[in-house]
């Protein structure tokens, strides 16, 4: 799993590409949170085993996210 966070402003390449009208749903600047996940070892013997391996990491992601975001919230 790769975390990045940095300062962002609405007129940057990656908000653009990450946000849908970036123009109306982001502030001038903020803080911006990417993360990337990934598996290793998945079987996709089936269809089934693909769909759980991708929600497995889906979730992991949501969690990851979670805990990142209630970190900056903390007093």
């Amino acid at each position: 799993m790769i975390i990045a966070l940095g300062p962002i402003k609405e007129d940057e390449a990656w908000v653009k590409q990450t946000f849908s009208l970036p123009e109306k749903n982001v502030p001038s600047f903020g803080l911006g949170v990417d993360i990337d996940s990934h598996a290793s070892n998945i079987e996709i013997a089936s269809d089934s085993q693909i769909a759980k391996s991708i929600s497995a990491i889906f979730d992991l992601t949501k969690a990851t996210e979670s805990e990142v975001v209630t970190s900056f919230m903390e007093e």
